[in-house]
This record gives structure tokens, sequence and C-alpha cells, in this order.
């Protein structure tokens, strides 16, 4: 009897772990979806909000990239302020990166008081051979955005690229790759990156199938940097999710409050160079 070889695809990512998320009241006007995991490397963390009051006053970071989108359906948009003199509109599907670095100090409140905005904040570190390096912010407005369209899903391309399509973001110090996705029922999605970049994707709105079992929204999900493309399914309904890739640092950091850093004594010095206003000083607007 002839035993027929089977041929293991070794282009498709392992999916490692999905983790059901909570929507938390965090304050007045004020709600999140939070994900912090290991395998998020190098995000720190990714945030989906919805705000209507400013929260955040004036404040540091340093040794690592703030990056705030807005969604394009967003009722409203912040005001960014910073601490090198930028002053940008997030509007409704723009994307604005904070590269912080060495540090620098900023402020993003919604721009007309009681109009929700929601979107995403993400906190990108910078390995340790850049993140001393200078700041820096970068804009791109919902127009200069592109949009990759495929057979039942699309794709706003934030970050990186994706099927030949290129981010209007290219200076941004880290290889990322990040996609704002909308998904029908149904529907077969594949999403390639590059070999060695780390996928994950937070699930917002609806639902998708992976592996044969049906996950709904809120859902963290997490694939392996080995392989390039993950492949799911969209479940019953329209579903929504941020996508995003990025190659493992694997290096270990002090995280203190605003700032993220290799060693404790670069977090030292990010702290005192900030108490004596080498990060700059912006005055708050609320």
């Amino acid at each position: 009897m002839k035993v027929q070889a089977v041929t293991i695809r070794s282009d498709i990512k392992t999916l490692l772990e999905v983790m059901q998320l909570r929507h938390e009241r965090v304050g007045a006007g004020f709600s999140a979806t939070g994900m912090r995991h290991r395998l998020l490397d190098p995000f720190m963390d990714v945030t989906f909000f919805s705000m209507s009051q400013p929260t955040f006053q004036p404040h540091p970071h340093a040794g690592f990239s703030a990056v705030t989108y807005m969604l394009p359906e967003s009722d409203g948009g912040f005001t960014n302020r910073d601490s090198l003199g930028d002053t940008s509109r997030i509007g409704p599907g723009a994307i604005h990166w904070t590269q912080a670095a060495a540090g620098m100090v900023h402020e993003e409140i919604p721009e007309q008081s009681g109009i929700s905005c929601q979107g995403f904040q993400m906190f990108v570190k910078l390995p340790a051979e850049k993140e001393l390096s200078a700041p820096a912010a970068f804009h791109a407005n919902p127009e200069v955005i592109k949009t990759v369209t495929a057979n039942g899903w699309s794709a706003r391309v934030l970050a990186g690229s994706l099927q030949g399509v290129a981010s209007p973001l290219s200076q941004v110090a880290q290889d990322i790759c990040l996609y704002d996705l909308t998904v029908e029922p149904k529907a077969q999605v594949n999403i390639s990156v590059d070999d060695g970049l780390a996928l994950w994707a937070m699930l917002i709105s609806g639902d998708i199938t992976l592996e044969m079992k049906n996950y709904s929204a809120p859902t963290g999900i997490f694939w392996s940097a080995n392989g390039t493309t993950a492949a799911f399914h969209g479940g019953s309904r329209s579903a929504r999710l941020l996508m995003g890739a990025g190659m493992p640092l694997k290096q270990k950091f002090q995280f203190s409050g605003p700032f993220a850093m290799s060693t404790e004594e670069r977090l030292s010095d990010a702290r005192r160079r900030y108490s004596q206003g080498a990060m700059g000083f912006l005055k708050p607007s609320f």
C-alpha cells in the first residue's frame, strides 16, 4: 500500500491564543477595551476607546510611540498638541504617531466636549538602540490612507503595507503593519505579512470564525511570528477588527507610568529630564 505524503503549508501562521476582552467605563465620558499581552511585542498595549470629555491633561512619554487612530465613523475627533510645537486635528479616519523616543509632552482631547470620539490608542516600544533618538510626530489624514478591497472584506492600510498598498507613514522608526478591517458575514479573509512579524487582532464588533470556532467581540487574537498568512472567516454578522503586526523585540524593558526604557538607569534619567523641563512644556487646555 502506497502512503501518500501530506504537505504542510509553511506559510500559514499558527494561531497561538484567543482571549475574551471587556469594555469598561473608566471615568466620566471615557470607556475603553484594553489589551495587554506578551504576544503583542513590540506593541505594549492596545486600547479601543470612546471619549466625549477631556480626560488626560498634558503628560510626557519616552522610550516608545503613542499611536492614535480615530475610526472613520467616529462622531468627533481629537485636538493633539505636543511640546515640539505640533497642533493637529485627529479627525475621523486620521492617524497620529507620537514617536516620543527620548521624550516629549503631548495632550489629546476631544475637539468638542460632549461629542463622542471612537478610536484606538496603541503604545509601540522602540528598540533599545532607538529609544533615545530625537522625538518626532507623524500624521496622516483620511484622504491619504488607502484601502485594500477584496471579496467580502476591506482594509485601510494605516501602517506598513498590504497587498502592495503602502501607508503614508513611511518615516516611523518601527517595522509595523496596522490595518482597519471590515469583514462581511462568511467572507474568507487572508492577511499576509512578512515572515517574522507577529500578528494580532482586536475584534471590536460582530463575530468571526477561526479554526472552526466562532468568536464574538470584544476579543483579542494572537498569531505566531513564523509564517506569512493568517486566515479566518466572517461569522454570522459583519465584523470589525484592528490588526497589527511587528517584529518582536524580545527585549526586556522597565515600564513606569509614561516611560518605558531598556534599563533602570535610562528610566531614572527620563524622570530627571522630564522634571527639569528637558522634554518641553505644554500648558493644559482644560
